[in-house]
């Protein structure tokens, strides 16, 4: 069967919009005689003359007046020694979308096809330049929210994932080709069934590594805290204190926030996540049904929970019942309006953790503020720093190594089936069903790297790209 050869693609390079400096990129076999028809060297030569890795002048022709419609640079990488692996070339033209998107118009016409999403490093990981975990570390790297966000993601593009995975896939595909060598030959070969012992170990590290997706988690999306209480507490004059800024629309009439606004605030170098959202409680009518269903779901996924009571007014009967949705959540109590007279005492807020938690440890942290005055709103920002700290400690952790979703779920394969190997190998099991589930997690470490992988896979990781990349 002939190979099939793979078609040039091209896109924009650079986001939407107008800046300083826009970039094109082409990649596959066509792609320096593709850019060959359509830019210029002022020298006269010809661009596939040009050699590797060096940027040099051009004018980008325009065929519809015979003029120059731009002046930049460009650099060629051919291939096997490009990003992709495939011959490369990167033009540097002024970053008006207009003008880039005439650029690309004419490089299609000329035989390019318009990149997919995550195409470019697609054909990077396809032709051997990284592996998947590297591939979905650049989609991380792009993406990154926060400072720490993005040193995770530049240590997993440098392969920190990968060689834990490798190192569990090694030592499991040495068992493996010891256990089929002594099926197939029996007693000419001294081997066996490998020890439960080394099986749990390994088990052990797979279990480890599961364990570190919610710190990932953190690390690539931002830690969720959400603001909530009963309506008219000062969730959004909270809000808007911690970030500095009139973010929400804040008036005395209880009921304002409607629909669930959410900033990011960065402390510790993560992405803290603050919703704000409508008052609990109170209301009727379909309106406020659905604002009080729009904050019991977004109360559901928070990572801390801050619940906001209003320091001026005596504690309301139902309070207690609404405060009990934050249970088995991260809880902060912020007593508010302490510029006014307070009519909440210390033992009814400790009463309310208490309620929440029907009388089991745990009972939060509490903060005494004014979101108006700003009096309390540095300790309450104190106790969100403590609780990022909390949630990033793990002092087993290597710097880097964080699983995504995708990667646990894998792991969690490979989990299972080495469980199922470790129990017949204490049983003394057939060795024909321990190489089964040996060979299945194998295959589950295998689609991490991409050693193992289907359209499907790939399609889940490629299509969250943006194109261009």
């Amino acid at each position: 069967m002939i190979p099939e050869i793979p078609r040039t693609i091209a896109a924009i390079a650079t986001p939407p919009g107008s800046g300083a400096l826009g970039v094109i990129r082409i990649s596959g076999p066509d792609a320096i005689a593709i850019a060959g028809g359509l830019v210029r060297v002022p020298s006269g030569a010809a661009l596939e003359t040009r050699p590797s890795r060096k940027l040099f002048l051009v004018r980008v022709h325009d065929p519809a007046t015979g003029g120059t419609l731009d002046r930049g640079q460009a650099a060629i990488m051919r291939a096997p020694s490009s990003a992709t692996g495939e011959d490369v070339v990167e033009l540097y033209l002024h970053g008006g979308w207009v003008l880039l998107t005439r650029v690309l118009r004419l490089i299609l016409e000329r035989g390019a096809h318009l990149a997919g999403p995550g195409e470019f490093t697609r054909r990077a990981f396809e032709n051997g330049k990284i592996d998947l975990t590297q591939a979905e570390a650049v989609n991380d790297l792009i993406l990154a929210t926060s400072e720490q966000g993005l040193v995770e993601a530049s240590r997993q593009l440098d392969g920190s994932v990968h060689r834990r995975v490798e190192a569990l896939a090694d030592d499991l595909a040495d068992l493996v080709s010891r256990l089929e060598a002594g099926i197939e030959f029996g007693e000419d070969v001294e081997t066996g069934a490998p020890a439960a012992a080394a099986l749990y170990g390994l088990l052990g590290e797979i279990e480890r590594l599961i364990a570190s997706h919610e710190i990932g988690r953190i690390l690539r999306e931002g830690i969720r805290v959400v603001l909530a209480g009963r309506p008219n507490a000062g969730k959004s004059s909270l809000l808007n204190a911690l970030l500095g800024t009139e973010r929400a629309i804040v008036t005395p009439i209880p009921g304002t926030t409607r629909d669930i606004i959410e900033e990011v605030l960065t402390i510790e170098g993560v992405a803290v996540r603050l919703v704000d959202t409508a008052g609990l409680g109170g209301g009727g009518g379909p309106a406020d049904e659905a604002r009080i269903l729009r904050a019991e779901d977004a109360l559901a996924a928070a990572d801390v929970a801050v619940w906001v009571v209003d320091g001026s007014e005596p504690l309301s009967p139902e309070e207690a019942g609404l405060s009990a949705q934050t249970a088995g959540k991260e809880l902060i109590v912020a007593v508010n309006k302490i510029d006014l007279p307070v009519r909440v005492s210390r033992e009814e807020v400790s009463g309310l953790m208490i309620g929440r938690c029907g009388g089991a440890g745990g009972y939060g942290t509490v903060v005494h503020l004014s979101a108006v005055s700003g009096e309390g709103v540095g300790l309450l920002r104190d106790k969100l720093a403590e609780k990022v700290r909390q949630a990033l400690a793990d002092p087993f952790r290597e710097p880097g190594v964080s699983v995504n979703l995708r990667q646990k779920e894998a792991l969690a394969r490979a989990g299972a089936a080495l469980r199922l190997a470790a129990e017949t190998a204490d049983a003394k099991g057939p060795l024909d069903c321990l190489l089964l589930d040996l060979r299945e997690a194998l295959d589950a470490l295998g689609e991490i790297t991409g050693k193992v992988c289907t359209e499907d896979i790939l399609s889940r990781i490629f299509n969250q790209f943006c194109v261009g990349k």
